[in-house]
C-alpha cells in the first residue's frame, strides 16, 4: 500500500509551536512588560507609548523574524537531518506551508495577545492597539518572508544571516558607497535627507526605524479642561473631562501597505526555490548560483570601500580591497581556497573594469550632473549665501518662495524657532538671476579652493534654485575670498537686506522685542524707543556703506536682537560691530554719555 502524501501537516505545525515555545513565549512576556506594565489612570500615556514605539518595534520585528525563520527551516542546513525529513511521505509544499504557518502564528499571535491586554488600559483610545497590531503584522510579514527566502538561497546559517542583512540594508550600503566614493567627485553636491530617503526606501528596517511615531495623539484643546502645563510637570490632576484623540497618521502607512505584497512575493519566491532546491546544497554558503554572483559583487565592493578608508582614502587601497573581497567571497561560495583559476580572474577583471568605468564617468561628469546650471526661464527664484545653509534653512526657502512677503518661515527643526533672512539673498528678477548663473559657472570653473588656498582665506557659497516645475536644486562651493566669483557677488553682499535680513529699519522693528549691547565691560538692554530707533538707523547706515561686512579684528561690541512673532515663534540675531562701523560705534558713545548724564542727575 502506497503512503499518502499531503500538502499540509498538522503534526509538523504542532511540533514547531511546542518546540520553539521559549522563543515566542519570551517575546510575549517582554511585550506585555513593555506596554502593559505602565498602566495609569491617565490612559493617554499607554496609547502614546504604543504610538511612539515604531522605531524600536521595527528593529525587534526584523531580528525576531530572522530568528524565527532560522529555527523553523534550520533542518535545511544539516545534511543528515535534511535528507531524513525529506524522505518522509510529505511533499515539500506541505513542509513549507506547515513551517510558514507556524512562523506566522509565532510572529502575529503574541502581538494579538499584547494588543488585547493593552486595550484594557487605553480607555477611549483602545483602537490604537488595533492599529499597532496591524502595523506590526505588516512588518513581520515582510521580514519573515525575506528571512525564509534567504534560507532557501543559503546552505548554512551564516550565509542566510549575511544575505538577510544584505537585503534589508541594501539601500544603506549603496548610499554609504555612493557618499564615500562618488559624491566627492561631484563638486558642489551634498547628500540631503530627501536623497537619503530614496535610498532608505530600499532598506525597510532603516526606513521604518527613522520614523519616531506612526500615529499622532493629543488632547482636544477645545473640550479639555485639565491644566496640561501642570500635567507635563508631573502633577496628577483630575483628567475625567480631558478627552484625547488621534489627530494624524504617519506617512509610513502607505509604505507599510506596499511592503505587504513584497513580503508575499518573497514568500512565494521562497516556495519556488524550495521546490527546486538540491538537498546536497546543505552546508554550502549559498545554494543559488545567481544569488552568489550578486553577493560576491556587493560584498567585494564593501570590502573595497573599507580598504579605501584604511588606506587613507586612496584608490590603490580600494583596488586591493576589491581583489581581496572578491576572492574571499569565492572561497566561501566554492568551499575551497583554490579559487585563483582563469575563470575567476576574468570575472574579477570585468568587475574592476565596471567599477573603474563608473568612476571615470563620475569624475569627468559625463552626464553633466555637477556642471548643470538651470536656464533662466526655468527658474522661479534663486537664493545665495556666503555661508553654509543648513537643510532646515533650505527647506524654509521653499516655503518663502510661496510666501515672499514673510520675514519668517513655518518649518524647521524647532517648531518654535523662525529662521531669519540675514546672510542670504533671494532674487527673482531675470537680470539678477543671470548674474547668479554666471557666478555659478565661475564657481564650477574655479574648483575647490581647499586645494590651493588656506582655510582662513576660503568662503562657502550656497546657491539654491527654486524651479518653476516645483523642484529645487542646491549646490555648495568653496572659493577664495578674493576670487572672481566673490567679486561678482560683492554688490549683493553689501546690501542691507543681505547683511541684516531687512530692507529698512521700519521693517526690522515690527517684531523686534529685545536688543542687548555687549561690550568688554558690561551689557545693557536698550529699552528707550528713541535710542532704539537711532541704533537701527545707524545699523542700516553702516550696512548701506558696507561697513558691517568686515573681516577685520577691530571688535568693539556685539548686538543681540530678539524677535517674537504673532504665531508665538521667535528668532535671534547676533551682529558684531567693528571700528569700521562708524555710525553704530558713534551711537554707542552717545548712548553711554546719555546714560552717565542720567545717572549723575539721579544722584
Amino acid at each position: 500500500m502506497h503512503s499518502k502524501t499531503v500538502c499540509f501537516n498538522t503534526t509538523v505545525l504542532k511540533k514547531d509551536l511546542t518546540r520553539f515555545l521559549p522563543l515566542w513565549a519570551i517575546y510575549l512576556i517582554l511585550g506585555v512588560l513593555l506596554f502593559a506594565s505602565n498602566w495609569s489612570v491617565f490612559y493617554y500615556y499607554n496609547a502614546s507609548d504604543m504610538a511612539d514605539s515604531l522605531s524600536g518595534i521595527s528593529i525587534a520585528m526584523c531580528l525576531y523574524a530572522m530568528l524565527s525563520s532560522q529555527l523553523l527551516f534550520g533542518d535545511l542546513f544539516q545534511s543528515r537531518m535534511c535528507n531524513a525529513i525529506h524522505a518522509l511521505p510529505v511533499r515539500r509544499e506541505g513542509l513549507f506551508l506547515s513551517h510558514f504557518t507556524a512562523g506566522m502564528i509565532m510572529g502575529i499571535g503574541p502581538n494579538v495577545i499584547i494588543a488585547l491586554i493593552c486595550m484594557l488600559g487605553m480607555g477611549r483610545l483602545w483602537f490604537v492597539a488595533l492599529l499597532w497590531l496591524g502595523a506590526v503584522s505588516m512588518m513581520y510579514l515582510l521580514f519573515f518572508g525575506i528571512g525564509v527566502f534567504c534560507i532557501m538561497c543559503s546552505g548554512n546559517r551564516f550565509g542566510a544571516v549575511a544575505l538577510y542583512a544584505l537585503i534589508n540594508l541594501l539601500g544603506v550600503i549603496v548610499l554609504w558607497f555612493f557618499e564615500a566614493m562618488y559624491l566627492h567627485m561631484l563638486y558642489g553636491m551634498e547628500m540631503n535627507d530627501a536623497m537619503r530617503d530614496i535610498f532608505y526606501i530600499f532598506s525597510p528596517v532603516v526606513r521604518m526605524a527613522e520614523e519616531y511615531s506612526w500615529i499622532d495623539i493629543t488632547h482636544l484643546k477645545d473640550i479639555c479642561t485639565a491644566d496640561h502645563d501642570l500635567l507635563d510637570k508631573g502633577f496628577m490632576l483630575d483628567t475625567s473631562q480631558c478627552i484625547y484623540g488621534v489627530t494624524g497618521y504617519s506617512q509610513l502607512w502607505p509604505y507599510l501597505g506596499i511592503l505587504v505584497p513584497i513580503g508575499l512575493a518573497f514568500s512565494a519566491g521562497a516556495l519556488l526555490l524550495y521546490r527546486k532546491r538540491h538537498l546536497e546544497s546543505a552546508g554550502d554558503f549559498l545554494a543559488v548560483k545567481p544569488v552568489g554572483i550578486l553577493f560576491t559583487l556587493v560584498a567585494g565592493t564593501c570590502v573595497g570601500g573599507l580598504c579605501y578608508y584604511i588606506a587613507a582614502e586612496t584608490f590603490i587601497g580600494m583596488a586591493v580591497g576589491l581583489v581581496v573581497g572578491f576572492f574571499v567571497c569565492r572561497m566561501l561560495l566554492e568551499r575551497t581556497v583554490k579559487v585563483f583559476g582563469k575563470k575567476n580572474w576574468l570575472q574579477l577583471i570585468a568587475f574592476c573594469l565596471v567599477v573603474a568605468l563608473s568612476f571615470g564617468l563620475t569624475y569627468f561628469d559625463v552626464f553633466g550632473v555637477a556642471s548643470r546650471v538651470p536656464d533662466t526661464e526655468d527658474i522661479q527664484s534663486v537664493t545665495f549665501a556666503n555661508r553654509y545653509l543648513s537643510e532646515w534653512e533650505l527647506e524654509s526657502l521653499d516655503v518663502q518662495a510661496a510666501q515672499p512677503e514673510s520675514q519668517v518661515v513655518t518649518v524647521g527643526v524647532d517648531p518654535y524657532y523662525a529662521y531669519g533672512k540675514e546672510g542670504q539673498l533671494t532674487l527673482t528678477e531675470g537680470k539678477d538671476i543671470d548674474v547668479i548663473r554666471e557666478v555659478h559657472r565661475l564657481l564650477i570653473q574655479e574648483g575647490d579652493a581647499h586645494q590651493t588656498e588656506d582655510y582662513s582665506n576660503i568662503s562657502t557659497v550656497t546657491i539654491h534654485y527654486v524651479l518653476k516645475n516645483g523642484s529645487t536644486m542646491t549646490r555648495y562651493y568653496y572659493t577664495a575670498n578674493k576670487s572672481e566669483a566673490m567679486k561678482r557677488l560683492a554688490s549683493y553682499i553689501a546690501l542691507p537686506q543681505f547683511v541684516l535680513g531687512f530692507e529698512n529699519p521700519d521693517e526690522m522693528v515690527k517684531n523686534l522685542k529685545h536688543v542687548s549691547v555687549y561690550d568688554s565691560r558690561e551689557n545693557r538692554e536698550i529699552e528707550d524707543p528713541q535710542w532704539l530707533e537711532k541704533l537701527l538707523n545707524a545699523l542700516f547706515e553702516d550696512a548701506t556703506a558696507g561697513n558691517l561686512h568686515h573681516e577685520g579684528k577691530d571688535f568693539v561690541f556685539e548686538l543681540q536682537l530678539d524677535f517674537e512673532y504673532e504665531d508665538g515663534r521667535y528668532s535671534g540675531q547676533y551682529i558684531y560691530i567693528t571700528e569700521k562701523a562708524t555710525s553704530t560705534v558713534q551711537w554707542l558713545k552717545e548712548y553711554k554719555a546719555w546714560l552717565e548724564e542720567n545717572e549723575a542727575a539721579a544722584v
